[in-house]
């Protein structure tokens, strides 16, 4: 973390912070149904819009932190605590943070009612997306995960499962479908 801007990194030690220390795990983020942790996070950013020009002036610390908690504010009063225009820009940014890894943990979760894919299911989905990127051209391992977005350790296993099941062979520049895969995958779309 130390390359990072200092911003960066105080975001990030928030955002530890509040998992280990305030003891917010993921599981209990994920309890959240109604935007709380974007709302707060807009609540603190929005405290800097209005009332940051009482840090800059000749009033105390004191001032600043004394506004009450906006409407939009999720949770108890107890739980608003403005510091001052930088600390709660870092919190804000925190609470972003918290929220977008929420919303990603979520979408892992599709398919039945909302629970979460089996292995073999998200194996099949990534293998679907290998085999697309292939479609048209051979490609090697990075071309395929620069198409797919996929990690390169989740490409490789899916070319050696895809290989395994004949729908996938090596070539000199990467790895091609075979004419199995044509066939069973894409064959009623010709």
């Amino acid at each position: 973390m130390s390359n990072l801007p200092k911003a960066i990194n105080d975001v990030l030690a928030e955002r530890e912070r509040q998992i280990n220390k305030e003891h917010y795990s993921t599981e209990h983020d994920d309890e959240y149904k109604e935007n709380e942790l974007l709302r707060a996070s807009v609540c603190y950013a929005e405290n800097v819009v209005r009332r940051g020009w009482v840090h800059d002036s000749s009033f105390s610390p004191e001032v600043y932190q004394s506004k009450e908690a906006p409407d939009l504010w999720p949770w108890d009063l107890d739980f608003w605590k403005p510091k001052n225009p930088r600390a709660d820009l870092v919190r804000a940014a925190a609470l972003l943070i918290a929220e977008i890894e929420r919303l990603d943990r979520k979408e892992q979760k599709s398919g039945c009612g909302g629970k979460s894919m089996s292995i073999e299911q998200q194996n099949e989905r990534i293998d679907m997306h290998v085999l697309n990127a292939l479609r048209y051209e051979p490609l090697n391992h990075a071309d395929i995960a620069k198409t797919t977005g996929l990690d390169m350790d989740a490409v490789k296993q899916s070319v050696q499962r895809l290989i395994r099941q004949n729908y996938v062979e090596a070539c000199p520049i990467g790895f091609l479908l075979t004419e199995l895969a044509e066939d069973v995958c894409f064959g009623a779309e010709e």
